[in-house]
């Protein structure tokens, strides 16, 4: 509630006894956090986004032990504005020293939906690759920001600034002036099958276009995410890899495995990158110790951060953590 262990709430009123906490808007929950005056206060805990309909989301009367410092995680898709504890169990006098509820306000996306809405109908056959594939990621940037539960409003609002800007730097592509209807071609032949050369090189697959291949044997490495850099201007980049990315990525690690790896997919003119993270996110890992090592990669450089280092002062980061790289001065 405010952080100070030396106050509490608490009655003498026992069964039937409750608190409950206003968030001020609707906020999607995703964890709750008591420090209870004794392990014998059995409670429920319900959520509500009108103070009308509640919802049931911890229930320990039934439960043999109850912690003295309770950690609960809730369903997915938790909505709630208010959040309440009933007392069901316990001693005379009830109560508790602290009381803490994670979790993300959702954003206004509508201007970012708004600008996705405005570019459905481009053509990509009208704009030059360069152009258009920078435009591409921006655009699908968007959209999962859209789809991320979690996006804050910096977070949306920088996916729209970026996507507006890629926007207006799309170039048409220049038709060959005096150039008419091409002439329909003969049938060529059959081509024979080039032989290997002597170097070893692979032979053609008729691919024109000069794209090589993906290959299929180059799999991610388990709890790593390659993330696309994205332009914000003067050589920098920003690194911003999604809930669902990160949340796949501590998934994939073996098991024992309890470091994450981001690395920074970069053009060789980038001079500085900045990683963005949820600190909820971050904080919910240190927690839980899912996640005890953070590797940043750049380029051939790593920049390793245990989870130490955030552990007594995670409460106090703000909702993003920014961890900034001048390449320049590495």
């Amino acid at each position: 509630m405010d952080g100070n262990t030396t106050t509490s709430w608490g009655t003498d009123q026992s069964v039937g006894s409750w608190w409950e906490v206003d968030l001020g808007k609707v906020a999607s929950v995703r964890t709750i956090e008591m420090s209870m005056w004794s392990g014998g206060i059995k409670y429920k805990i319900e959520v509500s986004k009108d103070r009308n309909e509640y919802v049931k989301v911890v229930d320990t009367t039934s439960d043999v032990i109850v912690s003295t410092g309770p950690r609960h995680v809730l369903p997915d898709q938790t909505q709630a504005r208010y959040i309440k504890v009933t007392i069901t169990a316990g001693p005379e006098w009830v109560g508790f020293m602290d009381f803490e509820a994670y979790g993300t306000f959702p954003a206004d996306k509508s201007v970012l939906e708004a600008s996705v809405s405005s570019v459905a109908e481009l053509k990509q056959n009208d704009y030059t690759t360069a152009t258009w594939n920078e435009f591409s990621k921006a655009l699908e940037h968007a959209k999962s920001i859209i789809q991320d539960e979690e996006a804050s409003v910096q977070d949306v609002g920088a996916a729209d600034e970026e996507l507006q800007a890629a926007t207006r730097r799309l170039k048409r592509e220049e038709s060959t002036p005096g150039s008419g209807p091409s002439q329909p071609t003969q049938p060529s032949q059959p081509s024979e099958p080039s032989q290997p050369s002597s170097s070893g090189a692979v032979p053609s697959t008729g691919n024109s276009n000069g794209v090589t291949p993906a290959d299929t044997n180059n799999r991610p490495e388990k709890g790593a995410i390659s993330v696309d850099g994205i332009l914000t201007g003067n050589g920098n980049y920003a690194i911003r890899p999604t809930a669902q990315q990160l949340n796949e990525a501590v998934q994939s690690m073996e098991a024992g495995a309890q470091q994450l790896k981001l690395i920074a997919k970069l053009p060789d003119n980038s001079r500085a990158v900045s990683f963005q993270l949820n600190t909820n996110q971050l904080a919910e890992w240190v927690r839980s110790q899912a996640v005890t090592s953070l590797d940043l990669i750049v380029g051939g450089l790593r920049f390793a951060f245990h989870s130490n280092l955030f552990r007594y002062k995670v409460k106090k980061l703000p909702e993003h953590l920014m961890l900034r790289c001048l390449k320049d001065q590495i």
